[in-house]
């Protein structure tokens, strides 16, 4: 789902004006095996599909041995195990990787999961613990500026596209930086603010004393303002 929305944008993008290259981050290009557990075989060797998984995973890829001994100031070298690269390398090989069940029992993996081939991402891209994919581009001097086309291809964008519940659209670049900006310059404001009330409450030696000249200022004001106006419009009585 996230690369057909990606793939929907990137094919938006390539009509926005002022964009130029566009791309994604990543595409659907590398080939993978994924292996798709029976639960109900592998219930009845009592192993769960997690089971299935670790054990495909650790004769695959390996595992190291455990440190149950340890020699004071001596690095130890670590094992690791897994199958042999010849008994590893084509998925005939991984089809007849023996499985333990729970009584003991070694069965082949075929027996209780297939192997399916289907696309993998060229490279896994999150923000934020979320997956995500980019779409990326550039634009030229004289042409309209980044913020403004970035906007025009989200706009564009969130019309067409029907983005399923747990889908979004955000913008990145040029705009993160911006709000990053706005969000620590807030952020110094309100510790001014903290310091000014602080400083105030010293110089007038107590919060009490400060809140009467505050609420004095406050009531002062607007009858100053309509007394400077009164003293306008009474020095020309005449248009």
């Amino acid at each position: 789902m996230l690369n057909s929305l990606g793939q929907q944008a990137l094919e938006i993008a390539k009509g926005v004006k002022g964009l130029y290259q566009p791309a994604t981050t990543w595409t659907l290009g590398l080939p993978k095996y994924e292996i798709r557990i029976d639960p109900r075989r592998a219930q009845e060797l009592g192993l769960t599909p997690e089971d299935v998984a670790q054990q495909a995973y650790y004769s695959l890829r390996g595992g190291l041995t455990s440190e149950f001994y340890r020699l004071p100031n001596l690095r130890q070298n670590t094992i690791l195990v897994r199958y042999e690269q010849e008994q590893r390398q084509t998925p005939q090989d991984a089809e007849q990787m023996l499985i333990t069940a729970s009584d003991g029992r070694q069965v082949p993996l075929k027996s209780v999961a297939s192997l399916e081939l289907r696309p993998a991402p060229t490279v896994i891209e999150r923000d934020g613990l979320r997956r995500v994919i980019g779409i990326t581009g550039y634009y030229r001097l004289g042409q309209p500026p980044s913020m403004e086309v970035t906007m025009d291809l989200m706009m564009q964008a969130m019309s067409k596209l029907n983005f399923p519940p747990g889908y979004s659209m955000e913008v990145r670049g040029d705009m993160t930086q911006m709000m990053d900006s706005f969000r620590r310059l807030l952020v110094g404001l309100v510790l001014a603010m903290f310091f000014i009330y602080f400083v105030l409450v010293a110089q007038f030696r107590g919060s009490y004393n400060l809140c009467r000249w505050w609420l004095h200022c406050r009531l002062s004001f607007p009858g100053s303002s309509l007394r400077f106006g009164w003293r306008i419009s009474r020095s020309h009585p005449y248009p």
